[in-house]
């Protein structure tokens, strides 16, 4: 994202943080608590669910590669504790820096499919957010099959789209992120827990 430079107010500065995950944090994929594995559980079924309305074949098989990917994604992120303070998140650097500092990304290419000026030349600026996570999150994006983030990218869209899709869509991510997930906290009633 573009916005107002944290350590040069007067410039805005081009941020690259982490991302990927389907779920709100890593925590959902990691820890072993009974309503976070309820969620994964449901998590992987939605993940179903959108393929399958979106006509995918294999549904059930891509959308366990998708979670195991996502799964892999949140291994790499850092947590929230990490992530509030406002030094560590401060790493600026020019692109060719990036690039060799997390080579096995097309971070030219990139940056200059997502219009940001001099990206490919290698001496745009930008600031990366979870500094030491980047080049693992790099080679898994390397050594990730084509097919599996052909599906990925799909489901998401499909996902992000739903309330633009027919209605199924829509409801479908409804169960999923407004009850399912919502619905998590020890004021829920039972009967709406997803």
């Amino acid at each position: 994202g573009i916005g107002v430079d944290d350590k040069k107010p007067e410039a805005y500065a081009v941020f690259i943080s982490q991302s990927g995950l389907g779920l709100p944090d890593r925590d959902y994929y990691l820890l072993d608590e009974k309503s976070i594995v309820a969620a994964r559980t449901a998590y992987r079924a939605y993940v179903a669910e959108i393929l399958s309305l979106g006509q995918i074949p294999d549904a059930g098989k891509k959308a366990a590669a998708i979670f195991n990917l996502e799964s892999e994604i949140a291994k790499i992120h850092w947590p929230r504790a990490d992530r509030r303070n406002a030094d560590k998140m401060y790493n600026p650097m020019s692109v060719a820096e990036l690039e060799k500092f997390a080579p096995q990304f097309p971070w030219g290419l990139y940056l200059k499919e997502m219009k940001i000026s001099n990206a490919e030349q290698g001496t745009r600026r930008v600031v990366i957010g979870e500094k030491t996570a980047f080049p693992q999150l790099a080679v898994l994006f390397a050594k990730t099959p084509v097919d599996v983030w052909r599906d990925y990218l799909t489901f998401h869209y499909l996902s992000s789209h739903a309330s633009y899709l027919p209605k199924r869509f829509d409801d479908a991510r409804f169960n999923f992120y407004g009850k399912m997930l919502g619905c998590l906290g020890p004021t829920c009633p039972r009967d709406e827990r997803g």
